[in-house]
């Protein structure tokens, strides 16, 4: 069913979505359940809700690896699958995909350790088709590393295609 304009006044619609809760930016397994439960089928409620909610529930990416470690022969990708393809469709160059990509702000890249559950400090390579992914988001204003060593995510002039960047962090 196709996204149909409203007939309530923007400004109604817009005092509608100003009484919505927003999450701790800390608490990410929250904010991926709000934002399948909350802001997606709001988006699909009617142009207005989409316009408002899709740079909410794209603005930020997280990518999650479990390193390698003596029952780990290698490392392991357990990224979300709708993230996963949203990165993969962003790397292809894909136009709707690409556009989408413009509301991402923040991208995380974790690497954990599976023994203890936290950040790995086996160093490990970030697959290239998130990189190239990343290089594709031109809004992108913050990313945050957990157990990649950045030499190993970023190349020579791959900041120079990121003019927005104004934070790198490794944790």
């Amino acid at each position: 069913m196709p996204l149909q304009e409203p007939r309530l006044p923007a400004e109604l619609l817009d005092e509608v979505l100003s009484h919505t809760q927003h999450l701790p930016e800390d608490d990410l397994a929250s904010e991926h359940r709000y934002r399948k439960e909350f802001w997606l089928p709001l988006s699909l409620a009617c142009m207005h809700f989409r316009n408002q909610t899709l740079p909410v529930l794209f603005s930020s990416i997280m990518v999650e690896k479990i390193a390698r470690n003596e029952v780990h022969l290698f490392d392991l990708d357990v990224t979300r699958p709708s993230t996963m393809a949203f990165c993969c469709a962003v790397a292809a160059g894909d136009a709707i995909a690409c556009r989408l990509a413009r509301y991402v702000k923040t991208f995380t890249i974790r690497t954990i350790d599976p023994a203890t559950g936290l950040k790995s400090s086996h160093h490990t390579r970030l697959p290239p088709v998130y990189v190239k992914a990343i290089g594709h988001m031109r809004c992108l204003e913050s990313i945050f590393i957990w157990g990649i060593a950045p030499g190993r995510l970023l190349g020579k002039g791959f900041l120079d295609v990121l003019p927005n960047l104004s934070k790198l962090s490794t944790l």
